[in-house]
């Protein structure tokens, strides 16, 4: 019973990492009209940048949203026909 009124309260487990992974999907698909709009070399340029922002100090997880969108754009250059949309949910879970 305390079980059941603190997961209405808190939520269960599975919800807050569901609620945690939707705001990074959300921030991915915010960056979609921007990478959407960069040709083949502006898009092999963001390598560069992100290295260097790297060794600047970023870390990885800082740059996920800005990676995830690097690459789902250039799938969907090499793809455009493809029937699947990338799934940022399940790579993200991946990547933990």
């Amino acid at each position: 019973m305390i079980t059941t009124a603190l997961k209405k309260i808190f939520g269960s487990r599975n919800d807050r990492e569901l609620k945690r992974i939707g705001k990074m999907v959300k921030s991915i698909n915010e960056l979609e009209a921007s990478y959407d709009a960069l040709s083949d070399d502006d898009l092999r340029a963001k390598t560069g940048e992100f290295r260097g922002r790297i060794t600047a100090g970023a870390t990885l997880d800082q740059l996920l949203p800005e990676r995830a969108r690097a690459v789902w754009g250039l799938n969907a250059k090499f793809f455009p026909d493809s029937p699947y949309s990338p799934c940022p949910s399940g790579r993200r879970g991946l990547t933990q």
